[in-house]
């Protein structure tokens, strides 16, 4: 959840250079599957767009209270995940369409400070 919070900040810090989102993939930690052990939440893994979706509802309202998160779904058959190498996480940036920054494959490389880093170099914060 530090890293939640950590994209939170650097959506409201960046507001007005860069647009934050996240896209909710399939469930990594589902009950029938990796539970971590500190997980005081866990789901079965949905198996339709709205159960991904009610997921994705309970995440925000429980980690992000003033909607600071823009969280978009992937599609059933996971597609993006799969497409971007971004099981179970991944950070990119855009800009005018075209991907212009690629973060390191998740959970390990999976590092918002670096964002940070890159993006104050990027617009001379």
């Amino acid at each position: 959840m530090d890293l939640s919070k950590k994209i939170q900040e650097l959506s409201l810090k960046y507001s007005k250079d860069v647009n934050v989102i996240s896209i909710y993939i399939r469930e990594f930690h589902a009950k029938e599957g990796w539970q971590l052990p500190q997980s005081t939440t866990c789901y079965m893994q949905p198996t339709t767009i709205e159960a991904r979706a009610k997921i994705a509802s309970d995440f925000l309202s429980k980690n992000s209270p003033k909607n600071v998160l823009n969280l978009w779904l992937d599609t059933m058959d996971n597609k993006n995940a799969i497409y971007f190498k971004a099981e179970p996480e991944r950070l990119f940036i855009t800009k005018n369409k075209k991907i212009v920054y690629v973060g390191g494959e998740g959970p390990f490389g999976y590092d918002p400070w670096l964002v940070e880093e890159w993006l104050m170099k990027e617009l001379g914060y």
